[in-house]
């Protein structure tokens, strides 16, 4: 049942009921990560995020991804907002990867505000195994 309470029309709290959310933004990667072909995909959503405002690295076992959304600058001055609902700034997001990985091994791909991090199974990957040396 909808509560009707009396309040401003530019109250945030009349805005957070009439669309069903908080007043502080919900700033995440929604990510997906599946294990294919002796590899762990993790497909991240960022949408509105440029490929040149994207950042990966690795340190201690941690994959990091980096996310900066710039705000863009409207020469229209007669408009006034009442309430944006855009995310600037940066965000992160850690996973652990394993110790074994390298940044060779990592590839990514940025397609549509999507991207595809293949990162190999420690597992999976054949040890090294010792090899004959010829004798001259």
């Amino acid at each position: 049942m909808l509560k009707l309470r009396n309040r401003g029309l530019l109250s945030n709290d009349w805005f957070d009921d009439f669309f069903g959310r908080s007043e502080t933004p919900s700033v995440t990667m929604r990510t997906d990560i599946k294990k294919e072909n002796g590899n762990y995909l993790f497909e991240v959503e960022l949408p509105g995020v440029k490929k040149e405002n994207l950042e990966l690295t690795l340190h201690e076992g941690y994959l990091t991804i980096e996310a900066t959304v710039k705000e863009t600058k409207n020469e229209d001055t007669d408009s006034h907002y009442i309430r944006r609902e855009r995310f600037y700034g940066s965000y992160a997001r850690r996973f652990y990867v394993g110790e074994g990985i390298t940044e060779d091994e990592i590839s990514a791909v940025y397609d549509d505000g999507v991207l595809t991090v293949t990162i190999p199974d420690v597992e999976a990957k054949p040890e090294n195994q010792p090899k004959q040396i010829t004798i001259k």
